[in-house]
């Protein structure tokens, strides 16, 4: 109900989801109960809405409800209450019993009109009785002359053979306009009830005459007090009006949660619920809506090491669940806005971001460990890849409203090329520089990202998870000429192979310490001729030096080994994992864009609340 073009209408079906809100958003929350009060002449709708769940603490605000698209200001005698989904939170208004109504809509005369209640718990009864154009007889000096209905209310246990009187009631008026009448009885015997109402006489009929009477609906009531602990709530109390009346309004409101409790090795705190890695961890630990996982099994500083991250690049999370969801698919809507993923290690929960920032100490995959015939490229087809992205957010500055952006590749004007567009729906972005953001960074992707890669692997492979970056050196594509060191002095290594250097040219080589993962990188003495030797001379002396069988790259500085984000991990035959990963180019995270202000051009005063309808009327000439 909350994300979509057109508005859609509360939702009310019983069994429906309960929504789970982070950050700030517009939402369109479920009908938890609904009836029809009558006091004298007037009429109220009471509405009551769940809004969110609170979670452990309640949101922090429930504002800005709107009535048909309109602020709830607008509209006269409309009461708003609201409790912010803590477990402590005291009854509502107006709905401190529950009150089913249905509707009945019967013409009462002198035979009984019957009807059931639909449960069988009721203890209190509620009946509607109106007069839709008024009660008056039309006088021959053109004034109303008063008039008089008369009913009987009656009403018995379904199982009950006997009729009991409820009351007696007369209706005397001299008007033209709808009279309505309530009444109400209580403290009954909680069952199934009956009731019928009859005319006690029946009516002068005529043209002048005007007293048509109708059942209008029949109430069951249960004394309850509910407070619906742990739910966000929002009752309306409206009257009803020429501006509010008939069928029941679309009601939305601004709800916001800010925080989520998250554990941080020895107490919860609040963390900012906008965070998209603190969302995730909330979908993952909470036991009433989430995973239920508990913190003892999620990697706290992996998630802090994400968060920090999403601060830094200002990736933010504002998002309404109202629809059902497997934790999976949820995480994956979360993970979407802070670029990340959520993963199990065994029976640890741990998450990944694909950012630009490069890891201290990149594992080195090469000849060395590598499994013989085993490695794999594939250059990915450059056709029918996108050059124009359209993302589509949910705008804040205008009231949560969908909303397209297009991003188109760079040089696209010039490139000469035919338009090969895709969408993305971002849900959850309500801010247009990260919807623009998000754009440029699967346009970079699309542009830089050709290459992916394959490869086998014993035991080395269990250092490694799907998201890290790791270097790879192989002789197929020359990325480096990679093994193991046979031996390491202070300042020389050798090398189980030959390599050859050339003059004007600088070297370097890296070096992974096996029994510390540590990789080191130092440069090789330049050579002043064409050399081929297994030795070499390094400018510096190792900080600490590797022992022998440690996995080793050499090359040309910049081109010791080639970067590459592992995508999945498999298992493969004899105990060993089969990698895959795709290049990692640092361009596709340059993803900064100049964001264009939208100005208003016109001097307008700014105006809420309009409709216009165009009309096309043909003149008499056609």
């Amino acid at each position: 109900n909350t994300y979509g073009w057109d508005p859609s209408p509360n939702g009310d079906q019983e069994g429906g989801m309960l929504g789970v809100l982070y950050g700030t958003h517009r939402v369109t929350p479920h009908i938890n109960g609904r009836y029809v009060s009558t006091s004298g002449n007037s009429q109220y709708l009471n509405v009551l809405y769940a809004v969110c769940e609170g979670g452990q603490t309640g949101i922090d605000s429930i504002s800005d409800v709107e009535i048909n698209d309109n602020p709830a200001a607008y509209y006269s005698s409309v009461e708003l209450v609201t409790r912010l989904g803590t477990n402590d939170q005291a009854v509502i208004p107006y709905f401190n019993d529950t009150i089913l109504d249905t509707p009945v809509g019967a013409r009462l005369s002198t035979s009984h009109v019957t009807r059931q209640t639909m449960g069988n718990t009721a203890q209190g009864l509620g009946v509607g009785i109106y007069l839709p154009y008024g009660l008056y007889y039309a006088n021959d000096n053109g004034g109303l002359t008063a008039q008089s209905v008369t009913y009987q209310v009656e009403y018995k246990k379904s199982e009950d053979p006997d009729w009991s009187i409820w009351g007696t009631y007369t209706v005397t008026a001299a008007q033209n306009s709808a009279i309505r009448e309530y009444r109400r009885i209580d403290n009954l015997d909680p069952g199934q009830y009956d009731l019928r109402v009859v005319l006690t006489s029946a009516l002068p009929t005529g043209s002048r005459y005007r007293n048509d009477t109708y059942w209008e609906y029949l109430e069951e009531i249960i004394y309850d007090d509910f407070t619906y602990p742990g739910v966000a709530l929002l009752a309306v109390n409206a009257l009803a009006t020429d501006e509010l009346s008939n069928s029941t309004p679309r009601v939305t409101c601004l709800g916001s949660r800010l925080t989520v409790p998250v554990w941080t090795g020895s107490a919860y705190e609040n963390k900012p619920a906008t965070n998209p890695a603190w969302a995730a961890y909330d979908i993952v630990h909470n036991d009433e809506y989430g995973g239920a996982v508990p913190y003892s099994r999620i990697i706290y500083q992996k998630f802090l090491e994400w968060a920090d991250w999403c601060d830094e690049k200002g990736y933010t999370c504002n998002i309404y669940f109202d629809t059902m969801k497997n934790l999976r698919r949820a995480l994956d809507t979360i993970c979407t806005l802070g670029r990340g993923n959520v993963l199990q290690i065994g029976s640890k929960f741990t998450c990944i971001y694909d950012g630009d920032v490069l890891p201290a100490d990149s594992f080195l995959f090469s000849m060395g460990n590598i499994n013989r015939n085993s490695f794999g490229e594939e250059w990915l087809p450059m056709d029918d890849r996108a050059n124009q992205i359209e993302v589509v957010y949910y705008d804040a500055e205008l009231n949560y409203k969908k909303q397209p952006v297009v991003v188109e590749q760079d040089g696209f004007d010039d490139l000469g090329v035919d338009v090969s567009p895709r969408q993305v729906d971002l849900v959850g972005c309500t801010d247009r520089t990260m919807a623009i953001k998000h754009g440029k960074f699967l346009l970079n992707c699309n542009r830089y990202i050709t290459l992916t890669a394959s490869w086998e692997a014993d035991v080395d492979a269990i250092h490694c998870l799907p998201g890290d970056i790791v270097r790879v050196a192989h002789d197929v594509p020359q990325w480096g000429y990679s093994g193991r060191v046979v031996l390491a002095r202070a300042n020389t290594v050798t090398l189980d192979r030959e390599v050859t250097l050339e003059p004007d040219t600088t070297y370097g080589i890296q070096v992974q310490h096996y029994e510390t993962d540590v990789l080191e990188e130092l440069t090789v003495e330049a050579v002043a001729a064409t050399k081929t030797t297994s030795e070499l001379i390094l400018t510096s002396s190792w900080e600490n030096t590797p022992p022998p069988l440690s996995n080793y790259s050499f090359g040309e500085v910049g081109r010791v080994s080639k970067l590459f984000r592992i995508t999945r991990i498999a298992k493969a035959q004899d105990m060993k994992r089969r990698i895959t990963a795709v290049e990692h180019v640092a361009d596709v995270y340059n993803d900064s864009v100049a964001v264009p202000a939208i100005s208003n051009a016109s001097s307008l005063t700014v105006l809420a609340g309009l409709n216009v309808t165009e009309i096309f009327r043909k003149s008499p000439l056609g």
